[in-house]
C-alpha cells in the first residue's frame, strides 16, 4: 500500500471513529420500552400555603424503561380564587420527552398558582397520557390547605392596649420567610411556620410572633419607611381584608417585558436578627405577536433589610434554578431569553457571588443551601458543563483513539528504525 494511500485509509478510520463515538452511544437502544410514572409536590405536610402568596406545584416525570417516551401532561383542576401560570416556559397540556433509564435523567415541570383575596382550600389535578401507547399513566391531585393566623384582630387590639400602643393601631399580618418552591426539601419541618403580626400605633410599634404571642422587637425600622431607590406595592393581610404597602425593592432593567409583577414581604431572622426580606416577582405570560414564543414564566429578586435599622444586608435572586446571594447591589438586570436576574454589574455573577445560604435564616434547618431546581450545581455556567460533559467525554475518547490510530504505525516505524540502526556495524580505524 503506498503512503499516500495508507493517509486515506487513517484519515477514513479518524472520521470512522469519531461519528461512531457520537452516534452508536444513542442509537444504541434497550430492549425494554418506556414506562412512564410521575408524581406532585410538595406533598404533605409541605402543601401548604400563605394567606395571599402563591403556591407552586412541581410535577415530576419518571421513565423506568430503557427506551425514551413522549407524555402530554394536562392541569384539570386547581382551588377556587387561583389562577395557574406556567413555570419554564411551558403551558399546559404540553408533549414532554422523557428519556430512557439509560440518560439518567427525570423532567421536572412546575405551574404556580397564584391567589385572589377570595382563594380557597382545595385539589389541584394533573393527568398524564402516555402517547406511546395512548394510555392514560395517571390522574394526580395534591390538596393544598391555606395557613391561618392565630391571633384574631379582637386579640390584637385588646393587647396591643397592654402593651401601650394607641387604641385603633394599624394591624399587619406579614408571612414568615420560605423559599419560593421546591418539589423536596423544604424548611417547614424545621423552620417556625406561621406569621408575625406588625402593630403600628402613634407612639411606636410592637412585632408579634402569631404562634407564641411573643413580642419580637420593638420600635422596628417600618419597611415602608426605608429608604430605598425603588419601591412596590405588597399586599399584607389586615386582619378583616388587604392593605396595600410600598415596599422597598431592587431597581430592574433589560427584558422588562414581562406582563404581569407581584411583590411581598416577609419576616426572616438573618444572624440572629430580625429582617424583611421583600420580593419581586416577575411573570411572562403572553404571546409578543407570534415573535418568538413569550409563555409563561416566573423569576424572582429579593431584597433582605434589617428590622432593627434599616440597613441593606443582601439580596438573592433566579439564575437556571438556583438561587444565589449578593451583597447588597441597587439593580438587577433580566437577561433576554432566560429572563435572569444578575446583577447589573455582570461580572460580580462570576467573581462575587455564592449560593444563597439559609442556616441563618432557619438555625435547625438540615437543608442550609437553597437550590431552586434539581442540581446541585451552584455555578451559572456549571449547568451548561453538566449538558454537555458525555459529549465532551466521547469526544475525548474518540480523540484518544484517533491517537493511537496515527501514534501506533510512527512508533512500529521508529522501533523498525533503531533496530536497522542497531545492526549496521560501526566502521573500523584504520
Amino acid at each position: 500500500m503506498t503512503l499516500a494511500r495508507m493517509r486515506y485509509v487513517k484519515a477514513l478510520c479518524a472520521i470512522a471513529i469519531l461519528v461512531s463515538i457520537n452516534v452508536l452511544p444513542t442509537v444504541r437502544a434497550g430492549s425494554s420500552p418506556a414506562k412512564i410514572s410521575f408524581q406532585l409536590f410538595p406533598q404533605n405536610p409541605y402543601n401548604a400555603f400563605y394567606i395571599g402568596s402563591d403556591m407552586t406545584i412541581t410535577v415530576r416525570m419518571h421513565n423506568s424503561g430503557d427506551k425514551g417516551g413522549n407524555a402530554e401532561l394536562n392541569l384539570v383542576s386547581w382551588p377556587p380564587g387561583f389562577s395557574a401560570v406556567g413555570r419554564n416556559g411551558i403551558q399546559l397540556p404540553y408533549i414532554f420527552n422523557i428519556p430512557g433509564k439509560g440518560e439518567n435523567e427525570e423532567v421536572y415541570h412546575s405551574i404556580a398558582l397564584i391567589p385572589s383575596d377570595n382563594a380557597e382550600n382545595g385539589a389541584v389535578e394533573f393527568t398524564l397520557i402516555d402517547l406511546n401507547d395512548n394510555e392514560l399513566v395517571g390522574d394526580e391531585n395534591l390538596t393544598l390547605n391555606m395557613i391561618v393566623p392565630k391571633l384574631s384582630r379582637g386579640e390584637l387590639v385588646s393587647k396591643a392596649r397592654e402593651w401601650g400602643l394607641s387604641e385603633n393601631p394599624l394591624i399587619l399580618c406579614i408571612p414568615k420567610y420560605r423559599r419560593y418552591w421546591h418539589p423536596e426539601f423544604n424548611e417547614i419541618d424545621n423552620a417556625d411556620q406561621g406569621y408575625v403580626w406588625l402593630l403600628v400605633g402613634e407612639n411606636g410599634n410592637i412585632l408579634v410572633d402569631d404562634n407564641t404571642e411573643r413580642i419580637l422587637l420593638e420600635n422596628s425600622s417600618l419597611p415602608w419607611k426605608i429608604g430605598a431607590i425603588e419601591y412596590g406595592e405588597a399586599r399584607l393581610w389586615g386582619g378583616d381584608g388587604y392593605e396595600n404597602v410600598q415596599v422597598p425593592t431592587v431597581m430592574v432593567a433589560g427584558d422588562n417585558n414581562f406582563d404581569f409583577r407581584r411583590f411581598e414581604l416577609y419576616y426572616a431572622n438573618w444572624k440572629g436578627s430580625p429582617s424583611w426580606v421583600t420580593r419581586q416577582i416577575f411573570y411572562w405570560t403572553q404571546d409578543k405577536g407570534g415573535i418568538g414564543e413569550e409563555i409563561p414564566d416566573t423569576e424572582r429578586v429579593e431584597l433582605w433589610l434589617s428590622a432593627e435599622n434599616g440597613e441593606n444586608l443582601l439580596t438573592i435572586s433566579d439564575y437556571h434554578f438556583s438561587a444565589f446571594r449578593y451583597d447588597p447591589v441597587d439593580s438587577y438586570t433580566l437577561i433576554d431569553i432566560w429572563h435572569c436576574p444578575v446583577p447589573s454589574d455582570y461580572y460580580q455573577l462570576y467573581f462575587n457571588f455564592t449560593v444563597a445560604d439559609y442556616e441563618n435564616v432557619y438555625p435547625m434547618s438540615n437543608i442550609p443551601y437553597d437550590h431552586q431546581g434539581f442540581s446541585t450545581d451552584v455555578h451559572p455556567g456549571s449547568e451548561v458543563l453538566r449538558q454537555y460533559l458525555p459529549l465532551f467525554e466521547r469526544n475525548l475518547l474518540g480523540l484518544g483513539l484517533v491517537g493511537i490510530l496515527y501514534l501506533v504505525p510512527e512508533i512500529r516505524q521508529l522501533r523498525k528504525q533503531k533496530i536497522s540502526r542497531s545492526k549496521v556495524k560501526k566502521p573500523t580505524r584504520s
